[in-house]
């Protein structure tokens, strides 16, 4: 049996005998097991997805939480799109943010990044989604999980894999995060829910917890409300920042880096000061 299949076994996706079954069926019927997991309707296509995007280390997106941008769509013709299973999500500075369903697709990323004339990062979506955003916003066919047969598995990341301090500061913090960047429009409420998990030792950069995937490079506002509805003197703190990385901490929630702006050394200061940690001297 295909080690993917032993891996969503032993994550209780599907059971044996289901895996079994499917791989007689695909047999039968020539199709992939993955699309006769999906027709015998042992698991979803989402689903499916996003373990996908879980062993790959590659965002999985649900095209739904998002309003697309004219001038990223723009950057591909309909025609093509719907030829390669794509759609732009957002276009943040020189980088396209590309919806696929096989991100593996090298000769197609290249395509795409020299049609928009920016480099690409791919992220993983279901065949479905793309085709019903891709009617949504300009006007189906079956999906065929070609992303398993490219797909080779890396080593999990360790911490976030962006600019940071050696040391972080262990936090457990109820936030909101507010989208400040007209390269982004998102369809689910502008201030989006998350818990901080870490900031830097002197203050410059948060870890966060989502269950969306935000792109490297977006402007936000990393909002802290009170800790305690007593004590006073202490309001809720505002942090603009800009992402840095955003990886797939499992199927449901990503890790976001962010990158601090120079908030100033009095709001440094009641950031550390949450923490019941001194912080690092600046010289």
């Amino acid at each position: 049996m295909e080690p993917l299949i032993e891996k969503m076994i032993s994550a209780g996706l599907i059971s044996r005998e289901q895996a079994l079954a499917a791989a007689a069926e695909s047999v039968k019927v020539n199709r992939s097991v993955w699309a006769t997991l999906v027709a015998l309707d042992y698991i979803s296509e989402e689903h499916i997805m996003r373990f996908f995007a879980q062993e790959a280390q590659i965002p999985y997106v649900h095209l739904p939480d998002y309003s697309l941008k004219k001038d990223a769509l723009e950057t591909l013709q309909e025609h093509f799109c719907r030829a390669h299973t794509v759609i732009p999500l957002c276009r943040v500075k020189d980088t396209l943010f590309v919806a696929c369903s096989n991100p593996f697709n090298a000769a197609l990323m290249d395509m795409i990044g020299k049609l928009s004339r920016c480099a690409v990062e791919p992220l993983i979506a279901t065949s479905t989604a793309i085709f019903q955003a891709l009617d949504y916003y300009w006007h189906e066919p079956l999906a065929d999980y070609e992303i398993a047969d490219y797909l080779v598995r890396q080593e999990p990341v360790k911490g976030m894999a962006f600019w940071r301090e050696s040391e972080r500061i262990p936090v457990d913090w109820p936030v909101e995060l507010a989208i400040q960047d007209e390269s982004l429009s998102l369809s689910v409420p502008p201030c989006v829910e998350g818990r901080a998990r870490d900031i830097s030792l002197d203050g410059s950069a948060i870890g966060i917890s989502f269950a969306l995937y935000l792109p490297r490079g977006v402007k936000v506002i990393v909002a802290l409300p009170p800790l305690s509805t007593t004590e006073t003197g202490q309001d809720r703190l505002e942090l603009p920042g800009e992402i840095v990385h955003s990886f797939m901490q499992n199927t449901r929630q990503f890790c976001v880096g962010i990158r601090l702006a120079d908030i100033g050394a009095d709001k440094k200061q009641e950031l550390l000061r949450r923490t019941g940690s001194p912080g690092r001297k600046e010289s």
